[in-house]
């Protein structure tokens, strides 16, 4: 971290680190939000893995020459029918897990955008005050210099 030096006031000071602040709160919600999208489209996919294992498991029945039981086609027709109504559910909750994370990942790169102007702005602010501090110092010398010239 740069030290500074004494200038002058720095009223955007404040507002500065309550953007840095917001910042770094919108950086955890963002985190969190994304571990809860991820957690939530791997139950997704969990549930996209078990249709997929029991549909081939009734078209293995199916095309098995002794035939299917009629109560082991019901049973999986129902866990079938369970199982995308489950998915459908999932894939509800993925997709508002994935706009909750949009929103605060556009919510923390514009916290981004107004820290980095308000540093930049600092930066232009300190770099005219030293730009009008070594005038001042400038002057100085150059009066010193005339009054010495002008004493001989």
């Amino acid at each position: 971290m740069q030290t500074r030096k004494p200038g002058p006031g720095r009223p955007l000071d404040a507002l500065l680190k309550q953007r840095q602040w917001e910042r770094d709160a919108l950086a955890l919600e963002a985190a969190r939000a994304r571990r809860i999208w991820e957690e939530r489209n791997g139950a997704y996919q969990a549930v996209l893995a078990l249709i997929a294992g029991a549909e081939s498991q009734l078209r293995q029945l199916y095309e098995a020459p002794a035939g299917i039981a009629l109560e082991r086609r019901h049973i999986l027709e129902v866990f079938l029918k369970h199982q995308y109504e489950v998915a459908t559910e999932w894939q509800h909750a993925v997709a508002a897990a994935q706009a909750v994370y949009a929103q605060v990942m556009g919510q923390l790169e514009g916290s981004r955008v107004a820290v980095k102007v308000l540093e930049k702005h600092g930066e232009r602010k300190m770099l005219a005050h030293e730009q009008i501090e070594r005038r001042r110092e400038l002057r100085a010398a150059d009066d010193l210099w005339l009054l010495r010239k002008g004493s001989r």
